[in-house]
């Protein structure tokens, strides 16, 4: 009785930590977004570490955000995570999109489910953002998959966002801590929760697209993983290839507001510094501490 008491406790704190993630939104919808807010507290000056754990607590038990309001796709953001996806997600948050970014991807897991059970396609996935309200898709976590879907609908225009230190520079910073978080987050406890074993599916996807195995702890991906750099440029020049130049932009964050408000048509661009959303140290804390 005893076993079937903790049995059923610890099926309830999986499940209520499951619908927590269902519920989390990157978007404005439930007020303050989760860029939004890592930028506010950036901006006061708070440390890695407190600021890890108050993005831990807004993802893990958020506030139920109000139903979405359907919307059509408008940027892809094509770049790989860690070229500045983050960044881009809030500056085309301030330009007033709505983009899916980084947890945001948590909204997706029952169509990712549906995905690789081979009952929804790609399409699908783009949809079921549009359905969430994200005008903004790609970014980092979907950004290599759906690029190509992107490139076929004409009213959709195209961010290549690149790393300012190249192939070798990204392959760097991404192998410092995104294998590791592959690898913890595919563990127990939240290996049993459904969202999170959906996300995991899509992260080893990533991890052979990169050219590698599924396995987060593949040599080929240790820091600094100098052969990622090749998977890199391979992607890049597959994004350029498949978007019609004049619905292209390839940006460096280092490049600020400028390309982008003319790319995007902004009236008004916005005269306060370009976002930096975060940095490697900051991630690596993030590690630690989650």
């Amino acid at each position: 009785m005893v076993l079937g008491k903790l049995t059923k406790a610890v099926w309830w704190r999986l499940n209520f930590v499951d619908v927590a993630l269902q519920f989390l939104l990157l978007t404005g919808a439930m007020g303050e977004g989760l860029s939004e807010k890592f930028s506010r507290l950036q901006n006061e000056g708070r440390s890695h570490a407190e600021i890890s754990l108050a993005l831990f607590k807004d993802m893990f038990f958020p506030e139920p955000p109000p139903p979405p309001e359907p919307t059509k796709l408008k940027v892809f953001g094509a770049g790989l995570p860690r070229s500045g996806t983050g960044s881009l997600a809030l500056a085309l948050t301030t330009l007033g999109y709505k983009p899916c970014h980084g947890p945001g991807t948590f909204a997706l897991a029952s169509v990712l489910g549906e995905h690789y059970a081979g009952r929804a396609s790609k399409w699908d996935l783009i949809r079921r953002q549009e359905e969430l309200g994200y005008d903004v898709q790609g970014l980092d976590q979907l950004s290599w998959k759906n690029f190509e879907e992107a490139a076929q609908m004409p009213n959709v225009k195209v961010i290549l966002s690149q790393h300012p230190r190249g192939g070798a520079g990204w392959a760097a910073s991404w192998s410092s801590f995104a294998p590791d978080h592959i690898h913890y987050f595919g563990q127990r406890p939240f290996r049993f929760t459904d969202t999170m074993v959906q996300l995991m599916k899509l992260n080893r996807e990533f991890l052979t697209y990169l050219g590698g195995s599924d396995d987060p702890t593949d040599s080929y991906f240790a820091f600094p993983a100098p052969g990622l750099s090749d998977a890199y440029e391979r992607h890049n020049e597959a994004v350029k290839k498949a978007v019609p130049a004049e619905r292209l932009l390839v940006f460096d964050p280092t490049q600020g507001w400028e390309p982008i408000c003319r790319f995007l048509e902004v009236e008004q661009c916005p005269t306060t510094e370009y976002p930096r959303m975060t940095d490697r140290q900051m991630m690596l804390t993030m590690s630690k501490v989650w």
